[in-house]
Parts: C-alpha cells; sequence; structure tokens
C-alpha cells in the first residue's frame, strides 16, 4: 500500500478529465495538477486572462484545501500560457490571490494549444513546515554555509 494520499474528488471543483489525480500528497508535500478554468460540470468557461486566472487559482486553492493544505502553503506554481502577452493580467491576479509574504516561486512557459482552447493552465506544488525534530533543530543552528556572512 502506497503512503500517498491521492485527491480524486473535492466539493467545487470538476472531476478530473483525464485518469489523473487533483493532486498527490506525500508527507509534507502536495502537488496539485494542472488546472484550467472549468466550472463544476467540467465545462470550460471561456473568458479573459483574468477570469481564467482567478478561476485556475480558485481551483488551485481548494484542491489544496481538500488535501490539508491553504493558500500560504503554496511554495511553488506553474503557469502554461497560450499567449504569453496575457502575464501581465496574470500577474494582477496573483497580487490579489497570494499576500506580498507568501507569494511562491513560479515558472511560465508558452506552448503551442492548451485543452479545451484555454488561455492558460495552472499547477502548483505546497509544503508544509515540518515540527523540528532535536536532531533538525541541531542541524538548523548549525550556521548555514548558503546564508551569508
Amino acid at each position: 500500500m502506497s503512503a500517498h494520499k491521492r485527491i480524486g474528488r473535492c466539493d467545487g471543483v470538476p472531476a478530473p478529465t483525464s485518469p489523473i489525480s487533483h493532486a498527490v500528497v506525500a508527507g509534507n508535500v502536495c502537488w496539485i495538477s494542472g488546472q484550467h478554468a472549468l466550472d463544476v460540470t467540467g465545462a470550460y468557461e471561456r473568458g479573459s486572462a483574468t477570469k481564467e486566472a482567478q478561476r485556475c487559482l480558485e481551483l488551485v486553492g481548494r484542491i489544496a484545501e481538500c488535501a490539508g493544505f491553504s493558500r500560504d502553503d503554496i511554495v511553488f506554481v506553474d503557469i502554461s500560457f497560450a499567449d504569453l502577452a496575457d502575464l501581465q493580467e496574470v500577474n494582477s491576479v496573483f497580487e490579489q490571490f497570494f499576500a506580498p509574504e507568501q507569494r511562491p516561486a513560479r515558472a511560465i512557459s508558452q506552448v503551442a494549444a492548451l485543452s479545451f482552447g484555454a488561455r492558460l493552465k495552472i499547477s502548483a506544488t505546497a509544503s508544509r513546515a515540518r515540527a523540528r525534530t532535536s536532531r533538525s533543530a541541531r542541524a538548523q543552528d548549525r550556521k548555514d554555509p548558503w546564508s551569508g556572512p
């Protein structure tokens, strides 16, 4: 039996449109599959890049919560664009969705086409801090060679 938790259904999130899990949780990390701007029935909600980004991030947030994480736990977001000209609109949505101190790392790319003819697709990774054990606390208390002087 696998120690990974697979998230297949979440309230308010359409069922996956392919043979995948919405998310997989392994330990303190949650990988959230790419989300398109779909309504709860699975129909594509065509709209502006702003509207699609809002819906995609809403779905990512709901899936994170379904997996036991919060939007504050999201540490990385990967966005695929049909057209990078939509980046500025999506940046505005990011500023609203993520608090400045909680903004994740991000990768963006332009692809030839997306499912449903979508403007963008967003996937994410969330991580919870582990409770420090005495061994890990000692290791963290030592000087980190990457932290500078």
